[in-house]
């Protein structure tokens, strides 16, 4: 892929790598580069098998076996997670089909990111305190590592004053956790 630098990876290649979880620490990457507006793509497949309790957040969040949220298996094959981000709005995307926009209602008193870069960022963590009923189930830690894979990231983003097609390479972010 060339436009991600990465610490700890479990799996790094040109076009592919892949996040881990274990029960002392998750891991996460970000783009060295800041953008203001534009499209970013990547391809993920979440954590599969019994993954309750662990996060892979690229847009947003998505827990355990997903496929009760999506019209498909997220842990099965690779699907595109697009954000589309201009001066009007902010549309996420999973394989071309919008799921969630933001509009700018910085006119009705709501903030909205139009004057500020931003990086893009993705990480796999432990939430198992809430994210799975309200922390009633745990995860299970003898399913360790839990494993998220990426690929193909795309970016047509506006950085300087330069529409750039390639990017830097992103900084991995190493998170610790609080588990026995």
């Amino acid at each position: 892929m060339g436009c991600w630098t990465c610490q700890n990876p479990q799996k790094w290649g040109t076009s592919q790598l892949a996040l881990s979880l274990d029960k002392t620490s998750g891991s996460g990457f970000r783009s060295r580069n800041e953008y203001l507006f534009g499209k970013f793509d990547m391809q993920i497949k979440l954590v599969p098998g019994n993954s309750a309790g662990t996060v892979t957040a690229y847009y947003g969040k998505v827990t355990g076996n997903s496929s009760s949220i999506w019209w498909f298996d997220p842990t099965k094959n690779f699907h595109t997670y697009s954000i589309l981000w201009n001066p009007q709005s902010i549309i996420f995307s999973v394989d071309g089909t919008p799921i969630r926009e933001f509009k700018d209602l910085e006119s009705k008193g709501v903030s909205f990111p139009k004057n500020q870069a931003m990086r893009i960022f993705s990480s796999l963590w432990n939430l198992d305190d809430w994210a799975t009923r309200g922390g009633l189930v745990k995860t299970d830690w003898s399913q360790a590592p839990f494993t998220a894979s990426y690929r193909n990231f795309n970016a047509q983003a506006v950085f300087g004053l330069l529409l750039q097609a390639h990017l830097a390479p992103p900084t991995i972010i190493h998170h610790q956790t609080k588990h026995g």
